[in-house]
């Protein structure tokens, strides 16, 4: 049984997984019911939110399923549990914006001489095995190249287009950027191919935590 909810947050998750479900043809070069059938789901698991107006919202079980098959970064949904230990989507959230009334004074003596130092507030749990939690405050570098092991900031083309946190490693000869949380469903590995999936900075070792 899933947590309910209200009907205006219900359209909102319908219609952000439509956007997503919409893209994936053009970025794999497969049909929805081609997908839908290499995951083992009935074709119309995956028509029926696809199409406008839906109210029909894909499972958080089916859209990890579909991201962790296509390497298409699911949408920018987060996950909680319900009474019953089920997961459900509890809300809409980027994992992290940034923070605009950050000190300046304060920004520039931790940037230390980096003169694009920017300040981003965390909203996602998917580092936190490296010890960023929700609610801290952390400071990017653009102009800092990525070493394996540093926490990158991510940009991935064709899906929310919104800015999410990874962990740079390089595995095989080949770059990645990986999730290093405690929660198992954010598991997620890309290819940081710097075209559809492109480190956009590196994170300084500085963080702050806000109080909640």
């Amino acid at each position: 049984m899933e947590v309910a909810l209200p009907a205006h947050r219900e359209n909102a998750v319908a219609q952000v997984t439509r956007e997503w479900l919409l893209r994936l043809p053009g970025l794999t070069g497969k049909t929805l019911t081609q997908l839908a059938k290499e995951i083992e789901l009935s074709p119309s698991t995956l028509l029926r939110p696809s199409k406008a107006g839906t109210t029909v919202r894909l499972r958080p079980g089916t859209i990890l399923k579909l991201a962790e098959h296509t390497g298409v970064p699911a949408p920018g949904l987060h996950y909680g549990e319900n009474n019953l230990g089920k997961s459900a989507v509890v809300a809409l959230r980027p994992e992290l914006v940034i923070t605009t009334n950050f000190d300046q004074e304060l920004l520039e003596r931790l940037a230390a001489g980096r003169p694009n130092v920017t300040a981003w507030t965390v909203h996602s749990r998917a580092l936190d095995q490296l010890g960023i939690l929700p609610n801290d405050i952390v400071l990017v570098d653009p102009d800092a190249t990525a070493s394996a092991g540093d926490s990158v900031l991510v940009h991935v083309h064709g899906g929310l287009d919104r800015p999410i946190l990874r962990q740079f490693l390089r595995a095989g000869g080949a770059d990645i950027v990986t999730t290093r949380s405690s929660d198992p469903s954010l598991h997620q590995v890309m290819p940081a191919d710097g075209d559809r999936v492109a480190i956009r900075g590196v994170l300084l070792p500085h963080r702050l935590h806000l109080p909640v």
